[in-house]
């Protein structure tokens, strides 16, 4: 009996034991939870999304969430990165969200481009929270784009019984989107920071025309169970922003501030993890892509998008001979070391007068009597005109070009490649 009693102290001692192990086991498990990214890349396969100045939305917006992908997990290797698309597919709205909520994603980033048909001199930067009441009072959060909301959903017309799946939701009618802003938005104050930050880092990336964190009545939006954004990475009506998305150097820096605006946020919600790969000092263009620096092997490219691939290399080659700029005054006063910097990274400066449709002679009466060149940039034939290597000197070329031609902007170029507008 003695022996029997001493037996079941035994057992019981096991089985605490055994219990505290496995508690100890869970919630170590569960503190290694990682934190799971999924990056949405806006429309694919059968639809492309908005189409102009030869570029298709569906190509730029999986480019650029692959990119933000690898950055981001060079930077935090802890971090799970999922995406919705890899390659040319297409996905159902409602499917994004639940891939989403069925692998416990804690935020989910959905990269779409702009398009204003009506108004192609429409440019910049803007990204979207599920919109509700609350979002519209939100002091970070400005006026709701109906127009833009009504585009991205209306790709669940293309889907199969998309009236059940979505409860008789209909994207062109106001009536649904007034049922949809009784949707309150659990995450609202989490995607605001979140979408603040990348609105932030689009700015310091170089892309000025912010135009802030907007409410949404967004469908893709509407199920996930995490903090959500979509955000537009520039308006493809525009003929210089849809030649700067059409670039691989584009596309890199844009992602580069997406994945910027990352990691200010995860920062502030898990301040004990740094970056393996520290953020630029300066959050310039150029730093940004270097930083950012990748190769092929990276991506899960489809073919389309490999064909136009150029990897982006700290050390720029040095330009033609045709874009190289004149170096011989390179004694005088006026030459700074900011000079010699950008002309080492082939960095150049031209402006832009016209972008008729179509070509002119380059002694046409219409351009007034400049020297200038001509540059096909997607549909149009762009008139530049000069060539400086610092941004100051562009300004003053500027200044004295909009006397006749009140709407030239500055062109920046690496290695004669259109990078950037600036206005």
């Amino acid at each position: 009996m003695k022996s029997f009693s001493h037996f079941l102290s035994l057992l019981l001692v096991l089985m605490c034991s055994s219990i505290i192990l496995s508690s100890a086991s869970y919630a170590q498990g569960y503190h290694k939870k990682p934190f799971v990214l999924v990056i949405d890349a806006g429309h694919g396969g059968k639809d492309i999304g908005t189409s102009h100045n030869g570029q298709r939305e569906k190509d730029i917006a999986l480019d650029v969430a692959l990119k933000v992908g690898n950055l981001i997990k060079k930077r935090y290797p802890e971090v799970k990165i999922l995406y919705t698309r890899s390659t040319d597919v297409f996905v159902p709205l409602d499917e994004r969200a639940n891939f989403a909520n069925r692998n416990n994603a804690d935020l989910f980033i959905s990269v779409h481009v702009n398009s204003a048909v009506r108004a192609p001199g429409v440019e910049g930067t803007e990204t979207y929270v599920l919109g509700s009441d609350d979002a519209a009072k939100h002091a970070r959060v400005n006026k709701t784009n109906l127009e833009v909301v009504m585009r991205e959903n209306q790709v669940i017309v293309q889907e199969d019984n998309y009236k059940t799946t979505y409860e008789g939701f209909d994207p062109t009618s106001t009536e649904s989107y007034i049922m949809f802003s009784m949707i309150k938005n659990k995450h609202l104050d989490q995607s605001v920071d979140l979408a603040t930050a990348v609105q932030r880092a689009y700015r310091r990336a170089g892309r000025r025309a912010e135009r802030g964190v907007r409410p949404g009545n967004l469908l893709v939006l509407r199920k996930t169970a995490m903090p959500s954004i979509l955000t537009e990475v520039g308006f493809i009506t525009n003929l210089s922003e849809a030649s700067f998305m059409g670039t691989d150097y584009g596309r890199l820096t844009l992602a580069s501030a997406i994945a910027n605006g990352f990691s200010e946020y995860y920062s502030t919600i898990n301040p004990s993890k740094k970056a393996v790969v520290a953020l630029p000092k300066e959050n310039t263009v150029e730093n940004a892509v270097i930083e950012a620096d990748t190769s092929q092997e990276d991506y899960e490219l489809t073919a389309p998008l490999r064909k136009n691939f150029r990897r982006v290399k700290s050390s720029a080659k040095p330009s033609s001979s045709q874009d190289t700029p004149n170096t011989e005054n390179k004694n005088q006063s006026n030459t700074t070391s900011t000079n010699t910097v950008n002309i080492n990274k082939g960095i150049t400066f031209s402006i832009q007068l016209i972008s008729p449709k179509r070509k002119i002679s380059c002694k046409d009466p219409e351009l007034k009597g400049y020297e200038v060149r001509c540059e096909k940039v997607g549909s149009r034939y762009a008139y530049m005109h000069g060539s400086v290597t610092t941004l100051k000197e562009a300004r003053q070329l500027q200044k004295k070009v909009q006397k006749k031609f009140k709407d030239a902007f500055i062109v920046k170029y690496q290695n004669g490649k259109r990078i950037q507008s600036i206005y």
